[in-house]
């Protein structure tokens, strides 16, 4: 279930598709125009998205920044001073990021106290569950949003 279901929150993404990753992701003037218009600014953490967010917290001081990788173990990656920062592909990660997230939302908004129901999970197969590619939970199963 989206931590935001049954709520009036609006959540929107970065458009990182052209780059496909966020890895060396330049911001573009419409993320900032988004970024600008953003009560919170949810992000993975661990170094993910180390070539923009800094200019964010330079530019909107006063924003609301959730980094979802709070208390996970980060682990090497294979370059010299690097952490992996590809934390959600371990499932117990993932979980710990959607906790985080739902704990920080509900401290800003305690009226819909964001405390998710259930938290599904599935094996990329390359068949039913494709890598790289974002699905949404309808009906508790998992649906490919179309790009």
């Amino acid at each position: 279930q989206n931590v935001t279901d049954g709520t009036d929150v609006v959540v929107e993404s970065l458009d990182v598709e052209s780059a496909g990753c966020l890895h060396g992701y330049q911001l573009t003037t419409g993320n900032m125009k988004d970024i600008e218009k953003a009560d919170v600014i949810i992000i993975n953490g661990a170094e993910m998205e180390k070539t923009f967010i800094y200019d964010i917290k330079e530019l909107y001081p006063n924003k609301v920044i959730i980094d979802t990788s709070v208390n996970i173990e980060l682990l090497n990656s294979k370059f010299e001073d690097e952490v992996n920062s590809h934390i959600w592909l371990s499932v117990s990660n993932a979980k710990i990021q959607v906790d985080n997230t739902s704990r920080e939302l509900s401290k800003i908004d305690e009226e819909n106290a964001y405390i998710p129901i259930c938290v599904k999970t599935e094996k990329i197969d390359g068949e039913r569950i494709k890598e790289d590619t974002p699905y949404k939970l309808v009906n508790g199963e998992f649906v490919e949003v179309a790009k």
